[in-house]
């Protein structure tokens, strides 16, 4: 009876352990969403502000049309920044949780496994065949929890390589249709 009473609070600490460090992963990534949501809206707010001085301070028709054509750059780079650090963000996250979930994981199985070692020596006579399939069907579920995890971590990176070629091909979008922008203006300017 003790044996399983230490097994199972040990059980308990390990899940504790693992939901404090997910509370404390939590509270660091809302610290840098807010940080960055911070951080974006004063740049936007300053660019704002700076293509209105530009705009105000314009004394013919091809100094507006430079102004608005380049203010459109700034901002798309600005959405693509901000979208890449918030991705950086949730990804640090996911990395961060599921490496104290493998711990917890690794953490839980050892304390099952000495609980099974347990069970099996205090086992009666003739108990040998259930604690064999106990044995197995839990070697079964790590294997499936692993697979799980490779899937899962494949599909993370396949993702996370697809999201940063589509930023750089929308940067090189928008620095091409900005350019583009720019030389129309100024042909409908000289024209």
């Amino acid at each position: 009876m003790t044996t399983t009473f230490v097994h199972m609070r040990d059980l308990q600490k390990i899940h504790l352990d693992a939901a404090h460090a997910a509370g404390r992963m939590a509270v660091d990534v809302m610290e840098k969403w807010a940080g960055l949501n911070a951080v974006t809206a004063r740049a936007a707010l300053q660019e704002g502000t700076d293509t209105a001085h530009a705009l105000r301070a314009a004394r013919s028709p091809q100094h507006v049309i430079d102004t608005l054509a380049g203010a459109g750059k700034p901002a798309a780079e600005r959405w693509l920044g901000y979208s890449r650090d918030a991705y950086a963000i949730a990804e640090d996250a996911r990395k961060e949780l599921t490496k104290v979930f493998r711990v917890q994981r690794a953490e839980h199985q050892r304390q099952v496994d000495a609980w099974i070692a347990s069970a099996s020596e205090n086992a009666p006579v003739g108990s040998e065949p259930m604690v064999a399939a106990c044995q197995l069907a839990l070697t079964n579920a790590n294997a499936a929890f692993d697979t799980f995890f490779q899937t899962v971590q494949a599909a993370a990176d396949w993702a996370e390589s697809n999201i940063s070629a589509a930023m750089s091909a929308t940067i090189d979008t928008v620095a091409a249709s900005s350019d583009a922008t720019k030389g129309r203006a100024r042909k409908a300017a000289n024209a």
